[in-house]
């Protein structure tokens, strides 16, 4: 079965693209086109490479290709397709086929635990004793009810026995149960990819009813999200914004947001869990032209420098032509330069090497906070702007200048670095990434060739 099952999906994927694995119904017509015919067998096939993709299983193995956790990601899934009554040697197959998208090696699953029928589907909060439904999807259990607890600067709006209350994100981020905790975005995020992606998990998680404009949902998880729903995250974008998610009546998907921190939103609890701890990967590389010697990090399949590069040579200059500039945040290069003094076994990064880096860290909405060196950002109203370092990539900010001697976005705001990507639609123009100090995003730009950025170089 196996074999039949990787060639069916190699097809599918050839001949319609990453994207159909999203699109559940388009995913449907094409396993009927390449695996016709009624025979049992056939349909038993199609039957579980639907089953499968609906789970996103495709995203799921796909994001841990990247961060080389194929084997934990590949059980995880079959033990959800178990949980579900697939028999565990007909999940292993398809979970293996599944992985041969993004790997030629076999990967050894482990088996299944036995699900634990007595698992509670109920929470009581011990606070005031109310009862809220739980829900366990993927590996993460869930509040299947909007919190409801009385507190100061939580209001209702209507019904509050069946919406719950609404708070301001400083209050959202305290009000949980003891045991529970406001989900952030990466944890919002594991729940919406679970339930297919953005685009349709939206039908997944609303009830069945109660929705305006015929936009009830399925409940298939049982998360039971109900009109109007927009919840809170725990990631905050700045001073002022935080990250929501919201479900709507005129659409499937589930959006991510912002929102101002002073608005009332409301809050569903994530049972707490221990979270895997990453180890940097931090070695050291020594320039053989200069004899400087550059930090390192691994983050997911790909070496990056782990500092700016700061190599003296015609088309660099230092911040403000301050040389204690370069020695902290690397000299400043224009795109022509970029390209061509890079050391020995490094290049400089194309759009997609970037994009790789960035999606591993969290995606462009989060990726920043966790890239950022932990000290060397500007406040923003009080509240720093530095990163977690979470990698040890260690980004700073080492402003920008132009070709004509003035330099802007002071040291400590903004960090800009030049990709090998040109314009295509201008040949004076190159992209570049750039981080900001108010702000845990990643963003993508492009400039004229002759300003000066900052330079990180990738291992070939």
């Amino acid at each position: 079965m196996s074999e039949q099952i990787i060639k069916t999906l190699k097809e599918i994927k050839d001949k319609c693209g990453e994207d159909i694995f999203n699109d559940i119904n388009r995913f449907k017509g094409a396993i009927r086109d390449i695996l016709p015919g009624s025979e049992r067998e056939i349909k038993r096939i199609r039957k579980r490479l639907i089953e499968t993709a609906e789970i996103g299983a495709y995203n799921s193995l796909k994001q841990a290709a990247a961060k080389n956790e194929m084997q934990l990601e590949c059980s995880q899934l079959v033990t959800v397709l178990c949980d579900e009554g697939i028999d565990a040697v007909v999940a292993q197959d398809v979970i293996q086929s599944f992985a041969a998208l993004f790997t030629p090696e076999d990967i050894f699953i482990q088996q299944p635990e036995p699900s634990d029928t007595k698992q509670p589907q109920q929470f009581t909060d011990p606070r005031d004793g109310k009862v809220y439904r739980t829900v366990k999807i993927g590996n993460q259990v869930w509040m299947a009810e909007n919190l409801n607890f009385d507190c100061p600067r939580s209001k209702c709006y209507k019904n509050i026995e069946k919406y719950g209350r609404l708070y301001d994100w400083e209050t959202a981020n305290k009000v949980c149960p003891p045991g529970w905790h406001l989900p952030d975005y990466e944890e919002w995020q594991t729940l919406v990819d679970f339930a297919g992606g953005n685009e349709v998990a939206g039908k997944k998680l609303k009830v069945k009813n109660s929705w305006d404009w015929n936009g009830n949902g399925t409940d298939e998880f049982g998360f039971s999200a109900l009109s109007k729903s927009n919840w809170w995250s725990a990631s905050e974008c700045n001073s002022i914004l935080a990250f929501t998610r919201g479900i709507y009546s005129n659409h499937d998907e589930a959006l991510c947001s912002l929102g101002n921190k002073s608005e009332l939103l409301s809050v569903r609890c994530l049972q707490d869990y221990l979270k895997p701890i990453y180890k940097k990967q931090l070695q050291q590389f020594t320039d053989p032209r200069d004899g400087k010697v550059y930090r390192t990090a691994k983050i997911g399949n790909q070496v990056w420098m782990a500092e700016n590069l700061n190599f003296d040579c015609p088309g660099s200059w230092c911040y403000e032509n301050n040389p204690e500039n370069a020695e902290k945040y690397g000299r400043l290069y224009d795109w022509d330069t970029a390209k061509k003094v890079c050391p020995p076994g490094w290049h400089l990064p194309s759009k997609e090497e970037w994009q790789t880096l960035v999606d591993f860290a969290g995606g462009n909405e989060i990726a920043g906070k966790k890239l950022k060196a932990e000290n060397g950002w500007g406040d923003d109203q009080g509240r720093s702007g530095d990163g977690t370092d979470y990698f040890g990539f260690s980004a700073l900010p080492g402003g920008i200048g132009g070709s004509d001697g003035c330099f802007y976005d002071d040291v400590g705001t903004c960090g800009h670095w030049w990709s090998a990507e040109e314009n295509k639609g201008s040949s004076s123009y190159a992209y570049f990434h750039w981080l900001l100090y108010k702000g845990v995003g990643v963003f993508r730009h492009d400039k004229r060739k002759s300003y000066l950025l900052s330079v990180r170089y990738i291992r070939d």
